[in-house]
């Protein structure tokens, strides 16, 4: 049986240079959730919340769904203004 010797050494994929971008990642997804859980307990619909919020209802959509980074990112707004729980 012949061996594939194309594979005999490890690839660095690059994560490990992005790790902030990953954790940024994490972070909105963390956010997202803890909007999401909070409009629910409220009642409130993703239109309700984004009329209360100066936003758009797709923009707390992807917020809900961790949007969020592209959203600081165009606001101009700071990460270091919310503390994940």
């Amino acid at each position: 049986m012949a061996h594939n010797t194309a594979h005999n050494t490890w690839e660095r994929t690059g994560a490990e240079r992005r790790a902030d971008v990953y954790q940024e990642a994490r972070e909105a997804l963390l956010l997202g959730q803890q909007v999401y859980n909070r409009r629910t307990e409220l009642g409130l619909s993703q239109a309700e919340l984004a009329e209360r919020a100066g936003m758009t209802q797709p923009q707390v959509a992807r917020l809900e769904t961790g949007g969020a980074p592209r959203l600081w990112r165009c606001s101009g707004a700071s990460r270091e203004h919310w503390t994940p729980s």
